[in-house]
């Protein structure tokens, strides 16, 4: 119905109101204001605002009328959309395009009608903000001003409206994705969506994501980007390595920065915003105590900035968004990547070298000094290849962040799990796919290798990988290129591996499951991560850093362990290391009713603990497992008991500084104490 009567292509028309298909709705009291100081204006009883789209009519604020006197729109009407200036007639009854329609002839007696076009930003109608009277009368040129500047009063409302609602379904949504993600490469595209979606939700030429970074004098890397309609692919380097966009809110002192005109004029130095006509800038800082550094978010484009509250709303609703996720990302687990921060050692005085390690590594033992001495040399001698040992649980991803960060890496830290990867899959994961190469390759793949050109991969568990994948592996390593399944082009790379396995490598080198040559390259320099069990002190060490962190994380209130509770963690043999002790300090945590944690807690959860899995121990005889009472008596020796007495003595009873000589805290010497007592007596 409404196309026959625009001069205007309707086909054109009609798609850029696709965007409007939403606003088929009831009327909208926040409208209503506009109509009724239309009607005071004119003072005119009638005021309507409607939008005509495709072939039927919304009617979004009356004033004067009901609705059911406006369910038809005939042709006259229908005119005043394609008037360029403001329609008008002047004397319904007389003009013979209206002079028979009901309104007109009929009781309610309409003779002046007025209107304007609600034009959308690209020139297209959407509809009419139109003033009725019931006598002939003309109209000014202030009351078609007045009409004119209502109108596009509407029409700002109406876009904001929309880019608000779309925003909002837009953060819904992709926090959802961020959610459940399952994959590297999905992960990766997040950021690369968001940067496409706000900039098409606000209607802007350039959005730049920026993570904390190493590049430009502090400045964040960018890491997503949208320009001219499209989101920059993962192979487009040079775009992803530019931190231009970021200058202003660099040498801002504020965390917020808007330009909504001659953003050139304010950035008079930065000949790019000038090639890209850039007319308006609006940039956020993300900052926060988990990152180093700032991230950013800043939005150019070649238009004015019309609504600078709807964009900042925008940009703080999405600056917490990308937050989440880079700090998400900071901590991920394995087969994420980590953004890397210039933390490099690398020249440092050695002091300043092992305290940064000792902040990386838990302990004072000296296996583990010994450990941070070997993670140092690496870091400062830089061989193109590291290889850990050791049991599961030792921290052997931790070590291998450490010397990626340490070195100052430029690239990301790529942590993969051979052992997780599907073995149809691990060629592509590792190296990439070209569309096509196999069923289900609908695109381009950027593989895990690629990913971490300029930093680190770290293969966990490589002795997993199968004897087809590392002769090719080795391939990449030596020729530090790589081709993509179905693709002839080598691409060159430039990565450091870091490789982990909790097998004993010289059996699977002498039974032929792990290739001699990969081994020779992979472990020019070898690491032994001691387990727990040999760790000594260290066990404590890691519980009161579980409890403290796990208080802080979860609000559990809990405020440490009992010093029999300490002797117990020692004496187990921790075969999950680590990893096993978290778990363990959680489950007591849980269990434990008052602020500090009982031996019998530990006792209990540990004995859980040899149920589960119990390696290098004999079988279960059917003897029965000593109480924790039994238990008590054995923990303190003979020899023990008589150096404590005799240091007691040799202190006169003074029990503090006794505990003192002996490296106990006051209350381990008092719980000895009681147990010498207890031997005394038997």
């Amino acid at each position: 119905m409404a196309g026959n009567s625009f001069s205007q292509d309707e086909q054109a028309r009609l798609a850029v109101l696709r965007r409007f298909e939403k606003l088929d709705a009831a009327p909208e009291p926040a409208l209503d204001s506009i109509t009724a100081l239309v009607a005071w204006f004119f003072n005119a009883p009638v005021s309507v605002l409607v939008l005509v789209l495709y072939d039927h009519i919304i009617v979004k604020s009356l004033y004067g009328l009901e609705e059911g006197q406006v369910d038809r729109w005939p042709e006259w009407r229908l005119a005043a959309i394609a008037t360029d200036d403001v329609f008008c007639i002047t004397n319904a009854l007389e003009d013979p395009r209206s002079s028979a329609d009901p309104l007109v002839a009929g009781e309610f007696g309409l003779r002046f009608y007025a209107a304007a076009s609600l034009r959308t930003r690209e020139g297209y109608s959407l509809g009419t903000l139109s003033v009725s009277d019931r006598k002939p009368r003309d109209i000014s040129v202030s009351e078609k001003e007045f009409l004119r500047r209502m109108a596009a009063l509407v029409v700002d409302f109406i876009e904001s409206r929309l880019i608000a609602n779309r925003l909002a379904a837009l953060i819904a949504s992709w926090a959802d994705e961020a959610r459940y993600a399952t994959s590297l490469a999905t992960d990766e595209r997040l950021l690369q969506v968001l940067a496409e979606n706000l900039a098409q939700a606000l209607d802007v030429a350039y959005v730049f994501i920026g993570a904390p970074g190493e590049h430009g004098a502090g400045m964040p890397d960018t890491i997503a980007f949208y320009v001219a309609g499209a989101v920059i692919g993962q192979d487009q380097n040079y775009y992803r390595a530019t931190n231009w966009p970021y200058i202003p809110l660099f040498h801002a002192d504020q965390d917020e920065v808007y330009y909504q005109s001659e953003a050139q004029g304010q950035i008079p130095h930065e000949q790019r915003l000038a090639d890209l006509q850039i007319e308006s800038y609006a940039g956020i800082k993300l900052t926060d105590s988990a990152l180093r550094g700032f991230g950013a978010i800043a939005i150019l484009d070649t238009k004015p900035i019309e609504d600078l509250w709807l964009t900042r709303s925008a940009l703080v609703a999405f600056a917490s968004l990308v937050l989440a996720e880079l700090k998400r990302r900071r901590v991920s687990s394995a087969g994420r990547f980590r953004i890397s921060f210039n933390q490099s050692i690398i020249g440092k005085p050695k002091p300043r070298q092992l305290a940064w390690l000792a902040d990386q590594l838990i302990g004072d033992s000296p296996a583990i000094q010994g450990v941070r001495e070997l993670l140092r040399l690496a870091i400062i001698k830089q061989p193109d290849s590291v290889l850990f040992m050791g049991e599961t649980g030792t921290g052997k991803g931790v070590c291998a962040l450490a010397i990626h960060e340490g070195s100052g890496a430029r690239g990301h830290f790529i942590e993969v799990n051979c052992a997780a990867l599907p073995h149809e899959l691990i060629e592509s994961e590792l190296f990439g796919h070209e569309k096509g190469s196999f069923t289900g390759a609908t695109g381009r793949t950027i593989g895990l290798f690629e990913q971490a050109d300029g930093g680190t991969i770290f293969l966990d568990e490589i002795a997993e990988l199968p004897p087809d994948m590392q002769v090719k592996l080795l391939t990449v390593l030596q020729r530090r290129e790589l081709r993509r399944v179905g693709g002839d082009q080598a691409i060159p790379i430039n990565v450091r591996v870091i490789a982990a396995t909790n097998r004993p490598l010289e059996i699977a080198l002498n039974d032929g499951t792990f290739r001699r040559d990969l081994f020779f390259r992979i472990g020019s320099w070898r690491i032994e991560l001691p387990p727990l069990r040999n760790r000594g002190a260290d066990v404590i060490r890691f519980a009161r850093h579980f409890i403290a962190e796990l208080a802080r994380s979860k609000g559990y209130r809990v405020e440490g362990l009992a010093p029999e509770a300490e002797d117990l963690l020692k004496q187990y043999d921790w075969p999950g290391n680590v990893r096993q002790l978290l778990n363990v300090i959680e489950h007591a945590i849980i269990l434990e009713s008052g602020d500090v944690i009982s031996p019998q807690t530990i006792h209990h959860t540990l004995e859980e603990e040899k149920r589960l899995f119990t390696p290098n121990r004999p079988a279960d005889t059917g003897a029965p497992q000593p109480s924790y009472k039994d238990l008590k008596r054995i923990l303190i020796t003979e020899a023990e008991a008589r150096a404590i007495t005799e240091a007691l003595a040799r202190n006169r009873n003074n029990k503090t500084k006794t505990a003192k000589d002996l490296g106990l805290t006051r209350g381990q010497l008092d719980y000895r104490l009681k147990l010498i007592g207890r031997m005394s007596n038997r």
